[in-house]
């Protein structure tokens, strides 16, 4: 009995997801050794260490990502995001290869801007039920 439980939660879970199957293939590939592997090939080929542990703040926004696309709602998707650690990522890589410290911030005010827009001017049908 507290099986079919189960996999009708599960069935219906799944029937909920924006892109049904595609976290479930994304949660499976193993995307912290891709980059440990890659990180450590072009430190030893290439001496790029210095630049290159950015990729490592690369695999909570994969994470992260894997959790948005089982979003059932369009609004939910794009609030799920990770727009944060990507902000972070760009403003680490225009802050250390193009040596713009000063002007770089102005990526997080662009977080901002989109955090409002989306929960200001998104509305999902689902929401209005």
């Amino acid at each position: 009995m507290a099986e079919k439980k189960v996999v009708k939660v599960t069935a219906k879970a799944k029937a909920a997801e924006r892109y049904p199957g595609l976290r479930t293939k994304l949660l499976k590939f193993p995307y912290p050794i891709v980059i440990v592997a890659f990180y450590v090939f072009l430190g030893f080929l290439a001496h790029l260490w210095h630049p290159m542990w950015l990729l490592f703040l690369t695999i909570p926004a994969y994470y992260q990502l894997t959790d948005a696309v089982g979003k059932s709602t369009e609004k939910g998707f794009l609030l799920a995001l990770p727009v944060v650690p990507v902000s972070v990522i760009l403003y680490l890589i225009a802050g250390f290869a193009l040596h713009l410290w000063k002007y770089a911030w102005i990526i997080f005010i662009l977080d901002l801007i989109y955090y409002w827009y989306i929960g200001t001017y998104k509305n999902d049908a689902e929401d209005k039920t």
